[in-house]
Parts: structure tokens; C-alpha cells; sequence
């Protein structure tokens, strides 16, 4: 039977996506509270939604690993945010396209298709 239960808590407003690349990957640590103790080890699947995903840094870093920790049957990510296609004006950093995970995605697809020379 499928039930909700909140396993990650955003402890602190923190925006990541805003900072500089070395700030960025130190903060992502800080982030996330995990509560222990409502996965059953290699039963539960995690549903991780996601609401403004820019270049996934605090889910690889930091929420991927905590929910390992717990070890879940498996790990679903869902992201309800619109691809960044264009530049931004509200403070993301944009000078790196090729780190945002929407731009890898484009790029993935391609070459499994056999067109990444395409992109090239």
C-alpha cells in the first residue's frame, strides 16, 4: 500500500544555484535534514520531488547520498521545474550551460540516438 512520508526536511533556506562554484559545492552539505528509521531497507521506493533543479549539484552532493544511506529498493527523481533554456535574470549563475542538468539530459538523448555529432 503506497503511504507519504517526509524523509528529507530543507533545513535552512539556502539557494545553492545563486552561489559560486566553490561556495556552491560546500553548501549543498547543509542543506537537508534526513529522518532515520521509515525506510525499510530494499522495500521502499523513494519518490524525490524536485521543484527548481538548475544544475542538480544539492541532489548528486547531498540528497542522493543521504537517501543511499537509508538504503531504499530504489530512488525516483521528479522535477516539476521548467528546463533553463534561456538566460535568467532572477541571479542563476548562467555562464557554464554545459553544468545544467536539462542541457547533460539534451545532450544524453542525443547520442543515444546516434546524432551526438549533431551537438558537436
Amino acid at each position: 500500500m503506497p503511504r507519504v512520508e517526509k524523509i528529507a526536511v530543507k533545513d535552512v533556506k539556502l539557494r545553492t544555484f545563486i552561489t559560486d562554484d566553490n561556495s556552491r559545492n560546500d553548501m549543498v552539505h547543509h542543506v537537508y535534514d534526513v529522518t532515520y528509521g521509515l525506510v525499510s531497507n530494499n522495500v521502499d521506493t523513494l519518490v524525490v520531488i524536485d521543484d527548481s533543479i538548475v544544475r542538480g549539484t544539492t541532489l548528486k552532493e547531498s540528497i542522493l547520498t543521504m537517501l543511499d544511506r537509508l538504503q531504499p529498493k530504489k530512488v525516483i527523481i521528479v522535477s516539476s521545474a521548467p528546463q533553463i533554456r534561456y538566460p535568467d535574470c532572477y541571479g542563476i549563475d548562467m555562464s557554464k550551460m554545459g553544468t545544467f542538468v536539462a542541457f547533460q539530459a539534451a545532450i544524453n538523448l542525443w547520442k543515444k540516438s546516434n546524432k551526438a555529432s549533431v551537438v558537436q
